[in-house]
């Protein structure tokens, strides 16, 4: 669904702001440009990682494993992506506490 489309399906609808929400974005797959969109911004902020903090080893691509359904949110069961998101998932966990502790320990 294109941007337009969105603002031409919802323009009209009687549905509080929240509901209309609740309805496009739960019941209905998230759309093409949302999805990107969140891809290009979790490459950007991972990005940012690799090139303040090598230690970590970031890397950019690992912003694929939460295109479909974006960080913080469940995958399907059964999904392709699920052990490679949950290990993903822990290096980024590891990297941030590991900095964490290092800014603490730089703090105290």
């Amino acid at each position: 669904m294109t941007p337009e489309q969105f603002v031409q399906k919802w323009t009209n609808t009687e549905l509080t702001e929240r509901a209309a929400s609740h309805e496009h974005f739960v019941q209905n797959e998230r759309p093409t440009w949302l999805k990107l969109a969140h891809e290009k911004l979790d490459r950007g902020v991972l990005a940012a990682y690799a090139a303040t903090d090598p230690q970590g080893h970031w890397c950019e691509d690992w912003a694929a494993v939460f295109t479909e359904t974006g960080p913080g949110q469940p995958l399907p069961p059964n999904h392709p992506l699920t052990q490679q998101r949950a290990e993903v998932e822990k290096k980024i966990l590891e990297n941030l506490l590991r900095l964490n502790h290092e800014r603490a320990g730089t703090q105290e």
